[in-house]
């Protein structure tokens, strides 16, 4: 990880590195002051930081060692690794010697491969970066329209968010209605039968999923 104009050896590192680091760049620490020991070491010693897929959502978990002025952490997902985007905030504890693990849940993941990270913030407002962590949730489930084919001016429409962009389409991409998915129920008005084709964007993550029905 690495802090703005500071090694990343001196700032948020593992348990081992962090032990054997601080020799090598400061001598012996018994011979140092207290105050330059805590000066020096780094605000956050990482164990370990994962992802997990937890049935439709994505589970962070990471462990800390130890922390010094530590005020919290800003959790940080990604879906093309470069423009990362804060989804929470959790609280740091301050100043610790002890073993700390911390949980928090995604439940708004995008579909395919997504990033996370944790931006680590210090009590003087300097941050540091852990390291990327990656996990693959697929495609999910596609959009459904029932019933289809429709006789009213109302269908339902399943495994879509709420808040999503809908765009009705006639076969020859011409746009007909753009309504927001408030609930499961799409009201559109009337249609003149045919086969159109229904484009839905998540609010989230920008995703774009299609799919067809028939107004009778």
């Amino acid at each position: 990880m690495k802090k703005t104009h500071t090694p990343i050896y001196r700032r948020w590192s593992t348990v081992i590195s962090a032990a054997a680091l601080s020799t090598i760049a400061f001598g012996d620490p018994a011979e140092l002051p207290a105050h330059s020991m805590y000066d020096m070491a780094p605000p956050v010693q990482l164990i370990s930081f994962t992802v997990t897929q937890d049935q439709q959502f994505v589970r962070l978990d990471w462990v800390t060692a130890s922390e010094w002025n530590n005020v919290k952490f800003v959790l940080e997902r990604s879906t093309d690794g470069e423009a990362f985007g804060t989804i929470g905030i959790v609280l740091g504890a301050g100043n610790s010697s002890q073993m700390i693990t911390y949980k928090w849940l995604d439940r708004t993941p995008p579909d395919g491969v997504v990033q996370y990270r944790l931006q680590q913030i210090d009590g003087d407002g300097q941050s540091t970066y852990s390291p990327v962590a990656t996990i693959d949730m697929g495609t999910g489930p596609d959009p459904v329209v029932s019933p289809n084919p429709i006789a009213a001016d109302q269908f339902t429409l399943n495994n879509v968010a709420i808040g999503s962009q809908l765009e009705i389409r006639t076969m020859n991409g011409a746009l007909v209605r753009f309504l927001t998915a408030t609930s499961s129920t799409v009201k559109y008005g009337d249609l003149e039968p045919g086969t159109y084709l229904l484009r839905i964007t998540d609010p989230e993550t920008g995703a774009v999923k299609l799919t067809r029905f028939v107004r009778q």
